[in-house]
């Protein structure tokens, strides 16, 4: 069984725009399902983000080739981030633990594993 102390997990808290981590003034604090504890606090984007959020998002939609590449390629570079991903399970697999209630063992094989990628397809895709 691993054991952890929920105290010791931390992330960093904003929002991602630009490849920047923004800070936010405003602040929603987040308790730890499993005990309902303070595991940390969400910042809260005001219209202003939000407007450079998309504007982000849309010039990189516009200026990559994500929209124009094969799926095939998609594919490839989306199977490398799974890679990655199964690759920081260990590390990963605490901070998921932490805030959904599964325990580490099922975080690190369902969420941060190769089961991951094993799942069912989407019904939904299945019948477009």
């Amino acid at each position: 069984m691993l054991l952890f102390d929920p105290q010791s997990i931390a992330a960093p808290s904003g929002h991602y725009i630009g490849g920047q981590l923004v800070s936010a003034a405003a602040r929603r604090t987040v308790l730890r399902p499993s005990d309902g504890q303070v595991h940390g606090e969400l910042p809260v984007a005001d219209a202003t983000t939000v407007a450079a959020a998309v504007q982000d998002a849309w010039r990189a939609w516009c200026t990559s080739d994500w929209a124009r590449c094969a799926p095939r390629e998609r594919a490839r570079v989306l199977r490398r981030c799974a890679d990655l991903i199964e690759v920081d399970a260990p590390q990963m697999a605490p901070l998921e633990a932490v805030c959904s209630t599964r325990p580490v063992r099922d975080a690190t094989g369902i969420c941060c594993g190769k089961r991951q990628r094993q799942c069912a397809p989407c019904p939904i895709s299945a019948k477009v």
